[in-house]
């Protein structure tokens, strides 16, 4: 990791501490609501006052002071302060409108003449300017300025939509040079990629300029207006209270965000190490404990789970905006869903640890339960992929697949080797000597029958016409094992024909007057049975 990683290792600690100690140290957060007028903020209510909360205080204050902008007989003469019994009372027109307690005062961190002064200046100096907005001379300036935002915008867009008509026949003398010249690719792209990739950023870039063309307009248009300069500033607020969230909320979890990036650092290299580990475990470089080559990649991926989930628990507390209740919700919805949705993906994905770490079948395999039959392509931590003798891809659930008999061919096949057998029924008239060799001769001549151990033969009934054989013999080739049959039951037909020895397996009835032998000399075409 270096002397790099370290220092910012130990500096994301201490700042993780020092953002926990101020956290503890510091008080909880007043609840407060802006009070406005024509979207513009004039002062701030905090907390609650005498069982009203600060939005509603703040909604009566706007309804108050609205009343008095719009009173056609406005004088800021009319507006006065006058002590009551618990702080003063504010008067306009000698009718009182609004108190200004010492508790309320208080709250501010101010005495009641203090945050009186400051309320009702800041009252008076939005009045002015709301009245001052709808002065009949100031329609003169705002239609003036309209147009000429209007003309501004058209010349803007008309010159937009020159450049954008430049800039995509460009794209097409690039997509043409590019089919005239095969070979011919940039960023690994060839031209018609290449075209369609430049297509779609311009549309991209031309959405955004378009958006801000018109939210720029928008907002000159609105500032012009009298009557809607308040919505202006309430889309202007609109769009620069999200950035001011986001950066205080940057600026104050500084100190998490470094916890959060030393973390994901560490997890980042213990990653890269266990990744290491079992790939040198897979290739038998080295040797873990209870790890084998087969179950190394598999392993590696429960680990990496593991891990994952670990450092997520971790660091889930130091991520911005955890605690808000809407994350919290989130994170619930979330973990519902999982829930309800994936229970049998849970259960196949025991499955997969339990297969991962039993020697019930690997990949390459052929194995066989219920009715499949194949070769093992894929092991999963939640589906298991067969290869069937037909070519056929079957995809399991390792749930499946655990609570089913599984008959694995290949297990003890790759070291004592797997016995195929076969049965032939031959009759009293054949010295059984005589059939052992055959039927042995038959097996050494099969490819993929180990000469060591040898074949051997099973006399398994003594019928009422004949006496049936079973013939056995190891294969190291468990997956070539249909093949190996086939030529094997051509080579016993070969064998008895050529000794002009009858197999009469299963049944054979026939009347010797005039009827043609089983046995058929060796070189012509096999007769009828």
């Amino acid at each position: 990791m270096g002397w790099i990683g370290r220092g910012i290792a130990a500096l994301g600690c201490a700042l993780a501490l020092a953002t926990a100690g101020a956290r503890a140290a510091e008080s909880p957060p007043q609840e407060e609501a802006p009070v406005r007028l024509d979207g513009e903020t004039l002062y701030t209510i905090k907390g609650s006052l005498a069982g009203f909360s600060p939005q509603e205080r703040a909604a009566r204050a706007e309804a108050v002071i609205l009343s008095i902008a719009e009173d056609p007989f406005y004088a800021e003469e009319l507006i006065e302060v006058a002590p009551a019994r618990d702080g003063l009372e504010v008067h306009y027109r000698g009718k009182r409108v609004g108190v200004m307690t010492t508790e309320a005062a208080q709250l501010e961190g101010m005495t009641p003449e203090q945050r009186a002064d400051q309320v009702v200046g800041a009252v008076v100096q939005a009045v002015r300017k709301y009245r001052e907005r709808r002065a009949p001379q100031e329609w003169l300036v705002a239609w003036i300025s309209l147009g000429a935002a209007t003309a501004v915008l058209a010349g803007f867009l008309f010159a937009l939509r020159w450049l954008v008509r430049r800039l995509r026949a460009r794209i097409e003398r690039g997509r043409q040079l590019g089919l005239t010249s095969p070979g011919r690719r940039r960023f690994g792209l060839d031209a018609d990629a290449l075209a369609r990739l430049e297509e779609r950023a311009l549309r991209a870039g031309l959405a955004l300029i378009g958006l801000v063309a018109v939210l720029a307009y928008m907002q000159v248009a609105f500032t012009a207006v009298p009557l809607t300069r308040g919505y202006a500033i309430a889309i202007l607020n609109y769009l620069l209270d999200p950035v001011r969230v986001l950066w205080g909320g940057l600026v104050a979890s500084i100190g998490d965000i470094f916890t959060v990036i030393v973390m994901l650092v560490l997890a980042r290299y213990l990653l890269r190490l266990l990744r290491w580990l079992m790939t040198e475990a897979e290739y038998g470089r080295i040797s873990l404990p209870r790890v084998t080559p087969e179950n190394a990649p598999a392993l590696y991926t429960i680990l990496r789970l593991v891990v994952i989930a670990i450092v997520g628990v971790m660091v889930y507390p130091y991520i911005p905006g955890s605690d808000t209740a809407a994350f919290r919700g989130a994170s619930v919805f979330i973990g519902a869903l999982f829930t309800f949705s994936a229970s049998g993906a849970a259960s196949s994905f025991i499955g997969g640890l339990v297969l991962t770490f039993s020697s019930r079948m690997r990949v390459g395999d052929r194995v066989s339960f219920g009715s499949i039959t194949g070769d093992v392509v894929e092991r999963g931590l939640v589906i298991t992929r067969l290869r069937t003798i037909k070519n056929e891809i079957i995809t399991v659930s390792n749930a499946l697949v655990l609570g089913a008999e599984v008959t694995n061919f290949s297990a003890k096949a790759r070291e004592d080797g797997l016995i195929l057998h076969t049965t032939v029924s031959i009759g009293y008239d054949a010295p059984w000597r005589t059939v052992h060799d055959l039927l042995i001769k038959a097996a050494t001549r099969t490819t993929g029958i180990l000469q060591r151990p040898q074949p051997f033969i099973l006399q398994t009934a003594l019928g009422d016409f004949y006496v049936t054989y079973q013939l056995n013999a190891y294969t190291r080739d468990a997956n070539r094992q249909e093949v190996i049959y086939g030529e094997l039951h051509q080579n016993i037909q070969d064998a008895f024909n050529a000794a002009g020895v009858e197999i009469l397996s299963p049944h054979y009835r026939s009347l010797r007057d005039g009827n043609r032998s089983t046995v058929v000399p060796p070189g012509s075409q096999s007769g009828s049975a």
